[in-house]
């Protein structure tokens, strides 16, 4: 999808996956996470190796879900022809 994204504005395939990271996710390429990761890791690296296992699998479920929830949407923009870059 990102490649069809970067030929309809002309773009890097690089810079609409950068614009992307930093659209849905708040995360800019040169530090590789959000805000959000700041403030959660310490509260993540105090619990057990079980708990943490946990909180893997649920934040796993739930961006897989995320993803395909956003590709699809992403997807319906693109058909009905509407700016893809708009949160």
């Amino acid at each position: 999808m990102i490649p069809d994204i970067a030929k309809l504005f002309d773009l890097p395939e690089e810079t609409v996956s950068e614009m992307i990271a930093l659209q849905w996710y708040s995360v800019r390429p040169s530090r590789g996470h959000s805000d959000m990761a700041d403030k959660v890791a310490h509260f993540y690296d105090q619990l057990p190796e079980m708990d943490q296992q946990a909180v893997r699998a649920v934040v796993s479920a739930f961006y897989s879900h995320v993803v395909e929830k956003q590709a699809q949407e992403l997807q319906r923009r693109y058909e009905a022809g509407e700016d893809l870059l708009a949160p």
